[in-house]
């Protein structure tokens, strides 16, 4: 959450790039008059001021300020009930410090390359408990997650590709592995050595027709059927669907558009 963005990929549209690596875009609010996308319905999005947008969720309200990059960074989090968290950054715009209205806060620590490495909770009488450090290889990939309250987490990258190949444990009771494709879609999900419950995904190329304008659009979106049906000017089309009620490997949908 803390490293939430709204970037400003081109004129017109505002992507907002989510905690979980999915990006929601946004047609740029004007003033008062709130930018949505059917996709996300609790997600609000408004310009109250000159490089600034305010991003309702729910009961959270996320203020975002525009730097010389033009990318919106995170500067505070409220809620309807008056609490509140504010972040300072360096001169590099790396997140240093986030302080909430309840006197707690949290201080980052982050390397040359502006990456983070630790967290730390600083109490109110001043005491310092730390809460997480992490490591990166070479590449900048994070190997490791130690967290003092949670799962400590290990991850595994493929050599040549950045992608995700294993991640386990400390005691390895918890751990996945994975495989893909040439076009890095993921094909594979093994939890342990669980074999039976690996999850594996067929992916394919399936067209999407529309009869009255004969065009044809090539989409690879796995587990499809096509369903015949008929539009209100009666115009037959054939379109995929969902197979079931499974769903695209994680990692596969980044966009809601």
């Amino acid at each position: 959450m803390f490293d939430e963005i709204v970037a400003n990929p081109e004129p017109g549209p505002l992507d907002f790039h989510r905690a979980d690596g999915k990006v929601v875009r946004f047609d740029r609010p004007f003033n008062f008059l709130a930018s949505h996308n059917a996709g996300v319905p609790h997600l609000d999005l408004r310009a109250p001021w000159l490089r600034q947008l305010e991003l309702r969720d729910c009961r959270p309200i996320k203020h975002f300020r525009q730097d010389e990059d033009d990318i919106y960074r995170l500067a505070r989090i409220e809620d309807l009930d008056g609490h509140a968290i504010t972040f300072l950054r360096d001169a590099d715009r790396v997140l240093e410090r986030a302080e909430g209205t309840d006197g707690l806060a949290l201080a980052f620590t982050n390397d040359e390359r502006g990456r983070r490495t630790g967290i730390t909770l600083i109490g109110t009488d001043g005491s310092r408990l730390d809460l997480a450090r992490y490591a990166y290889d070479a590449k900048g990939r994070m190997t490791e997650a130690d967290c003092a309250f949670g799962m400590s987490v290990a991850y595994l990258w493929e050599p040549d590709r950045d992608l995700l190949a294993a991640w386990h444990n400390r005691t390895r009771r918890s751990q996945s592995r994975f495989t893909y494709d040439a076009a890095t879609r993921r094909t594979t999900s093994l939890p342990g050595a669980a074999e039976a419950l690996a999850q594996r995904f067929r992916l394919r190329r399936a067209p999407q027709r529309h009869r009255r304008d004969r065009r044809l659009r090539p989409q690879s979106l796995p587990h499809l059927r096509r369903s015949r049906l008929r539009d209100r000017a009666s115009a037959r089309t054939r379109s995929p669907t969902w197979r079931g009620s499974r769903w695209p490997p994680p990692g596969s949908s980044k966009r809601l558009s």
